[in-house]
């Protein structure tokens, strides 16, 4: 549970800082008042990134650096964001201990659901992979390196496809196995994550709506 939290040049806020009891927490505010940046920054400091932008889009326009500091019971969290040229680099802070970057080990549990998640059901499946596949970086160690691999090697056989047909027959064999095993471990990955959420999906909603329900979900791949 999130105590506090101060926000300095980020997005909206110049310096700002906001406390929270332990109960449920409403934040008010007319349009463009900074409700979802403050959203937003608590997730930097739990999760390590944003949910909706670029760490350069994090810093105050105009500001050379952005820095967040949160109380998570007794842990304090601190969250730097440094302007150098054209880069912004991004530097954490647990209990006074440095570090580059959130490791999985080292995040704090989030759910974050804002409007964008609504269109789960009417936008494509695109949309759908990428919503299960950030909860699997979120949840499973091994599976942002996994995702990375994936997309690496399907941008190095996509590129062999524009060279020359003599020269793209020799490799691409090989970059479509390549992609056959890491595209296997990722569907079974998603697969397993479905599984997962429907030993209690129908328990959880039959109790928001008030009412014995049938809920599942399918991964149809």
């Amino acid at each position: 549970m999130i105590d506090s939290i101060r926000l300095q040049k980020f997005r909206s806020y110049s310096d700002d800082s906001f406390e929270f009891d332990g109960g449920v927490n409403i934040v008010i505010g007319p349009n463009a008042s900074g409700k979802t940046n403050l959203l937003e920054a608590i997730l930097v400091l739990t999760s390590g990134k944003s949910f909706r932008a670029k760490d350069s889009e994090l810093v105050k326009f105009s500001a050379p650096w952005s820095r967040l500091d949160g109380y998570f019971g007794a842990q304090q969290r601190i969250a730097k964001l440094v302007k150098e040229k054209d880069k912004v680099h991004k530097t954490f802070s647990v209990d006074g201990q440095p570090f580059k970057r959130l490791s999985l080990e080292r995040t704090v549990p989030t759910v974050l659901f804002e409007p964008n998640h609504l269109q789960l059901i009417s936008r494509g499946p695109e949309f759908r992979r990428e919503y299960f596949d950030d909860i699997l970086e979120r949840t499973q160690t091994g599976f942002k390196s996994l995702s990375a691999n994936y997309r690496r090697a399907l941008a190095q056989r996509n590129a062999l496809l524009k060279q020359s047909p003599a020269h793209a027959r020799k490799q691409l064999f090989a970059w479509n196995i390549r992609l056959s095993e890491l595209g296997a471990q990722i569907a079974y990955a998603r697969s397993e994550l479905v599984e997962g959420v429907n030993k209690t999906i129908g328990r959880s909603y039959s109790q928001i709506a008030n009412k014995r329900s049938k809920v599942e979900l399918v991964y149809d791949s």
